[in-house]
């Protein structure tokens, strides 16, 4: 997944530098394309780091989102059985469209 959005990244970038090259870049030293590069290439890797962190916080909170939608229906289970009204139906209807949902 980080691969594709590096490719797509790579090449918006090269695509906006080659369509601003003419323009932009005209009359530049070697030195200073190469610090360019090296300036392009870091900010590549930091996106790239952001990317990964934030792939890794939305795993964290889709487990967490299922911990707590588990800890809620067990709850509900559990005050439906005090309050003597515990119908296997609905609990199982529930369950099910619960493991569903975070599917």
């Amino acid at each position: 997944m980080l691969k594709i959005y590096h490719r797509i990244i790579v090449s918006t970038i090269l695509k906006k530098e080659v369509r601003l090259l003419p323009n932009r870049y005209e009359g530049w030293t070697s030195k200073e394309v190469q610090n360019r590069m090296l300036h392009l290439e870091g900010k590549i890797e930091e996106v790239q780091r952001k990317l990964q962190r934030l792939s890794d916080e939305n795993k964290k909170m889709k487990q967490d989102l299922k911990f707590f939608e588990m800890l809620l229906l067990e709850e509900y289970h559990l005050l439906l059985q005090l309050l003597g009204k515990d119908q296997g139906g609905y609990w199982m209807k529930i369950h099910c469209i619960s493991n569903q949902s975070v599917e």
